[in-house]
């Protein structure tokens, strides 16, 4: 291979597992923050789900499919859990976690990470100034807004319910104005009667069979193989290709999926305002403009499906096709979203195309 077509192939090679490792770091970051805050914050036992009511949460979310429910840091039912979880018919939740005391404490922690993390994360400080909410401080992270008055705090979880910050804004502050006259509900009885995923988890293999994947991929080497936690499908293929050799993994998270897909796409975008593209450059550089071109030429022929524009790794969220929701993100990856479960692939073994018909063939069997 010449090296005109060995460079930029290298360099796209270190970019996109550059991308992949800044995901997962700042997905960290923002976890830890959070957790930072909460672990100097305690609840002292009070129920979660009293400060707001399943009509208040509706005009929020829509409809719901259950009962507000106490849940663990996890998210599954837990009847002596800090949040409470208010679920959509959709399948889209937000979470109310709320701490009676220590609030002052945690939420120093909290913004003092936050501050020193804002270059990398970013800042709502002007838009909550803008909400007027009755709160003596608020803080946000990407999809959280922590609201304290006096020594308690409100930790609302949007992110995946298009409700935006105003809506979690409006939950926040009317859990914080219900603090002296919680309601007469009992969270700990709903989360013991909770309702399971919208789909139940089951053998990811049986989303797309041999056959089906073979129309999409091409001969494989084997059946598919799916793992033992239901969350995975690997389908090999006969000749090896891309980045990823012979293996495409289709990925399946059965519940939350509407907040995972939102999760990633700001997540993205975090990473490539802080990784930026392969060299400098910008869309108006056609010296860059045909350097990207170079590179995703060579990416092809290798059998790699990573999306890029003049400009750097591409996003798309507005493909269409038999999901909810999905999104391609930072050129990287394909994700949907069909009744709260989210399918995804890696682009570096599939090509785009293939990668949507064999997500839209599983999106089918979701029941």
């Amino acid at each position: 291979m010449k090296l005109s077509v060995s460079l930029p192939f290298l360099l796209a090679l270190a970019a996109t597992a550059c991308m992949k490792d800044e995901q997962a770091r700042f997905a960290r970051m923002v976890d830890s923050l959070q957790r930072a805050g909460a672990a100097r914050a305690g609840s002292s036992g009070g129920d979660p789900c009293t400060l707001v009511s399943r009509t208040e949460a509706e005009q929020v979310l829509g409809a719901l499919r259950h009962d507000p429910y106490r849940v663990d840091g996890s998210g599954d039912p837990e009847p002596g859990g800090s949040a409470c979880r208010y679920e959509a018919r959709s399948g889209r939740h937000l979470s109310v976690d709320v701490s009676f005391e220590g609030a002052q404490i945690g939420m120093r922690a909290m913004g003092l990470g936050a501050r020193i993390a804002s270059p990398v994360l970013g800042s709502d400080s002007a838009r909550l100034a803008t909400l007027g909410g009755h709160w003596d401080e608020a803080i946000t992270l990407p999809g959280h807004l922590m609201a304290r008055k006096g020594d308690a705090m409100v930790d609302v979880g949007y992110e995946g319910t298009g409700a935006g910050l105003a809506g979690a804004a409006r939950v926040a502050d009317i859990a914080l104005g219900r603090l002296g006259a919680p309601l007469p509900y009992d969270g700990a009885a709903a989360a013991r009667a909770a309702p399971g995923p919208l789909v139940t988890p089951r053998d990811p293999c049986t989303l797309v069979s041999r056959a089906e994947a073979e129309a999409i991929l091409g001969a494989l080497a084997s059946n598919p193989v799916s793992d033992r936690s239901q969350t995975s499908c690997t389908y090999t293929l006969a000749a090896r290709r891309g980045l990823g050799g012979q293996e495409v993994q289709l990925t399946v998270q059965w519940r939350d999926g509407f907040a995972a897909l939102e999760g990633a796409r700001s997540t993205a975008a975090i990473v490539q305002r802080q990784v930026g593209g392969v060299p400098t450059g910008g869309v108006g550089d056609s010296g860059f403009g045909r350097f990207m071109q170079q590179i995703q030429g060579v990416m092809r022929s290798q059998g790699i499906g990573t999306q890029m524009t003049d400009s750097g790794l591409k996003n798309d969220s507005a493909v269409t096709g038999p999901w909810d929701e999905a999104s391609l993100i930072a050129g990287l990856g394909f994700s949907a979203v069909k009744q709260d479960v989210l399918l995804s692939l890696d682009l570096r073994t599939v090509p785009y195309d293939q990668a949507r018909a064999l997500i839209a063939k599983a999106m089918q069997r979701l029941q």
